[in-house]
């Protein structure tokens, strides 16, 4: 299962019901509980790594850069 967008927006509880949600559901149908989560990282905070990676969670970070660059190679079709 992947946390995909901005779930470090959330609150904090956020974290735990969801971990608890997916792996009940893995359990329930025999499949293992691998979560990932993909993330700007706009709200980071040594809270918020450490909670995450104490639930076994793995986190990518997509960085965009300064300004020029996003402009440069984000939005070409504009």
């Amino acid at each position: 299962m992947e946390f995909h967008g901005r779930a470090m927006l959330l609150d904090d509880a956020w974290y735990p019901a969801a971990v608890g949600y997916a792996k009940g559901s893995a359990a329930a149908t025999a499949r293992p509980s691998f979560i990932t989560e993909a993330d700007h990282a706009t709200l980071l905070t040594e809270r918020r790594r450490r909670q995450p990676r104490g639930l076994g969670i793995q986190i990518g970070f997509s960085l965009d850069g300064p300004p020029i660059s996003r402009r440069r190679y984000r939005m070409r079709s504009r």
